[in-house]
């Protein structure tokens, strides 16, 4: 999600809201926020309900590609200081407009497999133009 935060600022100025929904307590939403401090909005879902209806999976971190995912952070400068929530959860990148359609839709397979935000954005782009022929998102901020 850290990778999020240097784009914040170009998915906000294409009208697209960036959230990040999370499956610890709300004290762990809330240590993660004092931490990191998102640029964005920061919900969590101990229920894991909202993972159940977007079909994002449970599977077993700890794999081969999932220590692959971990020697990138690492390299990155990112450091796991432990787990909060389900570590089993696995997430995953939703698009959805102002009517509650999706986009665009990626499960993680394993963890660390979240898109990457350029990625993200250029779909987002394409998305926003095919729909509507401009630049502007049919979901975009109207005031």
């Amino acid at each position: 999600m850290a990778r999020f935060n240097d784009w914040h600022d170009e998915f906000d100025r294409a009208g697209f809201d960036v959230v990040a929904i999370g499956n610890g307590r709300p004290a762990h939403a809330a240590e993660f926020i004092d931490r990191f401090q998102p640029p964005f909005p920061i919900y969590t879902d101990p229920s894991r309900r909202s993972y159940a209806a977007a079909g994002l999976h449970k599977r077993h971190w700890l794999s081969l590609p999932t220590l692959k995912h971990a020697v990138r952070a690492y390299r990155a400068g990112h450091r796991l200081t432990g787990v909060q929530g389900d570590a089993n959860q696995q997430g995953g990148v939703l698009v959805v407009d102002a009517a509650g359609r999706a986009l665009l839709y990626h499960a993680d397979k394993v963890s660390g497999d979240t898109l990457d935000p350029v990625e993200v954005w250029m779909r987002c782009r394409n998305l926003s133009r095919d729909l509507d022929g401009s630049r502007t998102p049919p979901h975009a901020r109207t005031g």
